[in-house]
């Protein structure tokens, strides 16, 4: 099994993000297809790829293809290119694939979801409310906006409360000119 040292060489994670690198190697002391199926043993086995650096992985190579201390030394960067080929494939297997269904985007529709059923029951709470509030008043409150007479009748408002209310148009005088004006009376009643 492979120890965890404090050592400053690339885990295995990391690698995955890492292009390929292919230079002049030396010829291999043994073949890609071993090689790769070794290491995917060994990440399989790894539960956390962040502790495991390129040198660890050599040197569980060597061990166990029966090989000598450092003799895969040659073969570092092709081995970091294999790892890192296998870490992203194992990566890929570990992840569902979800198709439209990512973590990140069922999240947002959950979310979405919850948003909207606050929306309603906050508008259902409102309907209730308004339902169950005393019935309006009898009467109207009649109010003088300049020469002109407005009645706001009684009204059960969404909040539950009662009160008065009315929008008309009005012919007022402003600076000595006849203009038309829209009037709105809100009245609630707080007690």
């Amino acid at each position: 099994s492979i120890q965890i040292a404090a050592e400053q060489q690339p885990s295995l994670s990391s690698m995955a993000q890492v292009p390929e690198q292919v230079a002049g190697a030396a010829k291999p002391l043994v073949n890609d297809e071993v090689l790769e199926l070794e290491i995917v043993r060994i990440v399989r086995g790894v539960r956390d790829l962040e502790a495991v650096s390129l040198k660890q992985l050599r040197a569980e190579l060597e061990k166990n293809l029966m090989l000598e201390a450092g003799a895969l030394q040659e073969q570092k960067s092709h081995i970091g290119t294999l790892a890192a080929k296998v870490v992203q494939q194992v990566r890929k297997e570990l992840l569902p694939d979800c198709g439209d269904h990512t973590p990140r985007k069922e999240s947002r529709r959950q979310s979405k979801r919850q948003q909207e059923i606050d929306v309603s029951a906050r508008k259902k709470k409102r309907r209730r409310s308004k339902a169950e509030a005393e019935p309006p008043m009898a009467g109207c409150l009649q109010v003088m906006v300049g020469n002109a007479s407005v009645e706001a009748p009684a009204k059960a408002f969404a909040s539950g409360k009662s009160g008065f209310f009315a929008c008309e148009r009005l012919e007022l005088k402003v600076d000595g000119r006849p203009r038309q004006a829209q009037c709105l009376i809100q009245c609630v009643l707080l007690d």
